[in-house]
C-alpha cells in the first residue's frame, strides 16, 4: 500500500505532539542538538515531564555551563545559524518550504510528473528557482516519512486507550443503574487517573 503523507500527517512537521519526542531523540543521537530545544518545548507546551533522555542531555549541558566547561549555551542546543548559513535564507527557507511541498504534492496526485517543469512552474510562483524547490520537496517528504510511523502507533494507541475508557465508563453507568454506587465511583476514579497520566498531569490523589 502506497502511503500518501500530505493526508496523514499533521499540517506541520514540527507540531506539539508526544509523536515528536521519539523523532527528536533520534535526531539527538545523530547530533542535531536543536532537536533538545524542540523536545524541552513540546513538553512544556504539553504540560507534561521531559522522557529521561532530554532530562539527563539538559542537566549534563546546564552543568558544562554553570562550571565554565564551556563557553556557550551552544553546547546545549547547537548554534541557532548553522554553519555556512545565512539567517535571511533560512528564515525565507522555514516560511515557504511546507508551502512549496504542499504544492508539488497536490499537483502530484492531480497527475503531474515530479520533473524540472513542476518544480520551475511551483518555484516561479514563489519567487525561488527549481533547484531550491527541489531540495524543500525533498526534505519535507523525508522528514515526513521519517515521522509517519510514529504518528500512525500514536494514534493507534490513542484509539486504544479511547475505546478501554468508554469501556469502564460504560461499566461505571452499568454499575450505578444497578445500584452499586461504590463500584461505579472506582471506575470513575480509575478513568481519571488514567487520563492524567496520558495527558502527563501524573497520578491525581486517591479520594
Amino acid at each position: 500500500m502506497t502511503r500518501n503523507p500530505s493526508k496523514r500527517v499533521p499540517t506541520r512537521f514540527r507540531s506539539w505532539r508526544k509523536s515528536e519526542l521519539p523523532v527528536c531523540e533520534r535526531e539527538y543521537r545523530d547530533g542535531d542538538r536543536m532537536a533538545l530545544a524542540h523536545a524541552i518545548a513540546v513538553c512544556l507546551k504539553l504540560g507534561r515531564a521531559p522522557p529521561k533522555w532530554a532530562a539527563d542531555a539538559y542537566v549534563a549541558g546546564y552543568l558544562d555551563v554553570m562550571n565554565y566547561r564551556a563557553d556557550s549555551w551552544d553546547h546545549v542546543f547547537g548554534p541557532t545559524t548553522p554553519k555556512g548559513k545565512h539567517v535571511a535564507v533560512l528564515r525565507k527557507q522555514r516560511r515557504i518550504s511546507f508551502k512549496v511541498w504542499s504544492e508539488v504534492q497536490q499537483r502530484h496526485e492531480a497527475g503531474a510528473p515530479l520533473d524540472d517543469q513542476l518544480y520551475e512552474a511551483v518555484g516561479q510562483e514563489n519567487g525561488i528557482g527549481k533547484t531550491a524547490v527541489k531540495e524543500y520537496f525533498a526534505a519535507q517528504k523525508q522528514a515526513f516519512e521519517r515521522a509517519l510511523p510514529i504518528i500512525e502507533r500514536e494514534q493507534s494507541e490513542a484509539e486504544k486507550f479511547s475505546k478501554d475508557c468508554n469501556g469502564q465508563l460504560e461499566a461505571a453507568g452499568r454499575a450505578l443503574e444497578a445500584g452499586k454506587p461504590e463500584l461505579a465511583r472506582k471506575l470513575m476514579n480509575t478513568v481519571k487517573r488514567r487520563l492524567a497520566r496520558y495527558h502527563g498531569a501524573g497520578t491525581p490523589p486517591k479520594k
